[in-house]
């Protein structure tokens, strides 16, 4: 088994190790983490299955606060950013791959099977496959596979259960959320805008086909799913989240950055997607993690 594998647990061992003091309050059923000398952060331990059932309000809550005058400059910047990529995702595309050989970087993704069973539902199977990397760019795309977030949440799960650390289960806990928010909501722009991922496409930039009629899309999912990108929307959301409850660990961003970087340049080489798919997925991951840090986790001056 790869190294890689490990990397959550390395992460989740050096976060909830860190040297801070924690007070239980049983009558609030509340833990406070001082995360240093003035601030502290107070958490609420879960209920099972609270990422699942808080997201309605997450999208609610989401709609509300996106679309607002004062996010006038946010939104522009997003629709900027994504049109002057757009205009230059070709050239973008070919310098990437260009890169990638020149370091002997291989275009494509290479994965062997760990597990792999199918579930029938409705008279139709349904595949459950865990696959990992077989070489260094595919690793680099694995960042952004799903298995790897959820090993994340899995693992502080566990952790949060057996040292009863509330910051732990609410980290798991805030995983799994955006997971399923940002995960879903890019999977409806998905469903709307039908942008060609490079390697199905012989178009420069690709081909756009708003509203795709959607058995096409299901036999035909690379022809339509490139913009936005979901696998950056789901590690910016684990950087997140892990960073904002872990405010004390000050490595987890420029960790999280580099591979999410990686991680972009690796969908680039692979031709999965175009540049001009980051922006808006992006903002779409940070935006879910901070708003569901914010509605869970207590900010408090010490004083």
């Amino acid at each position: 088994m790869r190294y890689y594998i490990l990397t959550p647990f390395l992460i989740l061992s050096l976060t909830v190790n860190a040297k801070t003091k924690i007070e239980k309050n049983d009558s609030l059923g509340t833990m406070s983490y001082a995360v240093n000398s003035q601030n502290k952060y107070i958490y609420s331990r879960p209920k099972p299955f609270e990422f699942i059932t808080v997201l309605p309000r997450d999208y609610s809550d989401f709609t509300k606060k996106v679309f607002r005058k004062e996010q006038f400059l946010n939104l522009a910047l997003i629709t900027s950013s994504t049109a002057i990529l757009i205009a230059y995702d070709q050239q973008i595309l070919d310098a990437a791959k260009h890169f990638g050989s020149a370091i002997h970087l291989k275009g494509t993704s290479n994965q062997t099977s760990l597990f792999k069973e199918s579930v029938k539902i409705a008279n139709k199977e349904i595949p459950i496959e865990f696959n990992v990397p077989t070489d260094l760019n595919s690793s680099f795309y694995f960042i952004g596979d799903g298995w790897v977030h959820t090993t994340f949440a899995f693992a502080y799960w566990i952790n949060g259960l057996i040292t009863n650390d509330y910051r732990s289960l609410r980290t798991a806990s805030e995983i799994g959320e955006c997971i399923f928010t940002s995960g879903l909501a890019t999977q409806i722009i998905k469903h709307i805008t039908g942008r060609e991922s490079p390697y199905t496409t012989n178009v420069p930039g690709g081909v756009w086909r708003f509203f795709p009629n959607q058995k096409r899309y299901a036999d035909g999912t690379p022809h339509y799913d490139a913009f936005p990108t979901g696998h950056l929307a789901t590690a910016m959301a684990t950087v997140t989240v892990i960073a904002d409850n872990y405010s004390e660990v000050k490595y987890i961003r420029p960790i999280g950055y580099t591979l999410m970087t990686l991680l972009g340049f690796s969908m680039l080489n692979n031709g999965v997607h175009w540049a001009g798919d980051y922006p808006l997925g992006i903002a779409m991951g940070y935006v879910f993690s901070i708003r569901i840090n914010c509605l869970w986790s207590c900010f408090a001056r010490i004083i």
